[in-house]
């Protein structure tokens, strides 16, 4: 697919639009969402569009991190993936993870993400040291997303 000079969007057969941020090398970088989700790369220069594999389904959210790098959730096969601006794709899988949703560069530098399929919040450093949290009052209920405020750590 491609974008015109005028804003018209060339239909490239990708799938339904997921999310979409602005990263490595002046691209768009975007996910769609669905079952075996793709991820690409737009350039904002010439319109054109490319897909990356890198094993996703039914992928959420996409964004830069602190190191550089893109940070996606891919809830159908619950992990957090991380791809270098050079393609490399690693994936962070754990018990602990069900149904990633939201992820978010938090005021720490780390990545931090809801787990709606457990009730939980996640952190994953930038060097893939991964943890989750519960709410001790049992106030998550299927979080869909992170949030920072003044003063407050993190919502969902």
């Amino acid at each position: 697919g491609r974008v015109t000079p005028s804003l018209s969007v060339v239909h490239g057969g990708f799938g339904v639009p997921g999310d979409i941020t602005s990263g490595p090398g002046g691209m768009l970088w975007f996910v769609t969402y669905g079952p075996n989700s793709q991820m690409g790369r737009l350039d904002p220069a010439t319109g054109q569009a490319v897909t990356i594999q890198a094993g996703l389904d039914y992928a959420e959210e996409i964004v830069v991190g602190p190191d550089g790098n893109l940070w996606i959730t891919s809830g159908g096969n619950d992990q957090i993936v991380r791809v270098t601006p050079d393609l490399q794709v690693i994936s962070f899988a754990s018990p602990s993870i069900d149904h990633p949703w939201g992820i978010d560069v938090g005021p720490d530098g780390n990545l931090w993400f809801a787990s709606s399929g457990n009730d939980r919040i996640g952190r994953i450093t930038p060097s893939g040291e991964l943890t989750t949290f519960t709410d001790p009052a049992g106030r998550l209920d299927q979080p869909i997303g992170v949030a920072w405020g003044p003063g407050e750590i993190g919502r969902a």
